[in-house]
């Protein structure tokens, strides 16, 4: 009984909004809290092995860019290691099927990774740029969760979808 009161309640407090454009915001937090639990990812691409950790979501505040901040492993051989910070961004992406926004065409910003020779960084910038290019690709930022109501009714009338002022902002076009 008290779940058909609360659905009663925020379909009420739903349409008691204006009719036509609405919008969702969602915070850096929030969408940290749902990338987080998606790490550590690790790859190997022609023997050399990749792994990401200690994701930091940051959301910018004058582009519609997303990215994430990264702890950056690389094994060249059991004696060529090094660990560093990687820095990854991209816009999003929408995927209907499954409400889910996701990172699109992932770009390698900034890298620096210790204990590398010089010799071997070039070869270690762009298996990390291509891992991330790959792999990052298959993250989901936020997946539109069919229990909310205004997040069920943005699976089907989203609008439009851009980073604002450091928040991803949904707008919803209901009529």
């Amino acid at each position: 009984m008290n779940s058909v009161i609360r659905a009663l309640a925020a379909v009420i407090a739903f349409f008691s909004s204006p009719l036509g454009a609405t919008t969702l915001e969602f915070s850096q937090p929030e969408l940290q809290d749902r990338v987080a639990p998606q790490f550590p990812l690790q790859r190997n691409l022609l023997g050399v092995s990749v792994g990401f950790t200690d994701p930091i979501v940051f959301l910018s505040e004058t582009e519609n860019r997303i990215g994430v901040e990264l702890t950056a492993t690389v094994a060249l051989s059991e004696a060529i290691k090094g660990k560093g910070r990687a820095m990854v961004d991209g816009t999003l992406a929408y995927k209907p099927e499954t409400g889910q926004f996701v990172l699109r065409e992932p770009h390698l910003r900034k890298l620096k990774i210790e204990n590398i020779p010089d010799d071997y960084q070039e070869r270690v910038r762009e298996t990390i740029d291509w891992v991330a290019r790959n792999t990052l690709v298959e993250i989901v930022v936020y997946q539109l969760a069919d229990q909310d109501l205004r997040e069920k009714m943005a699976k089907r009338f989203l609008k439009s979808m851009e980073v604002k002022k450091g928040k991803l902002v949904v707008e919803l076009e209901l009529f």
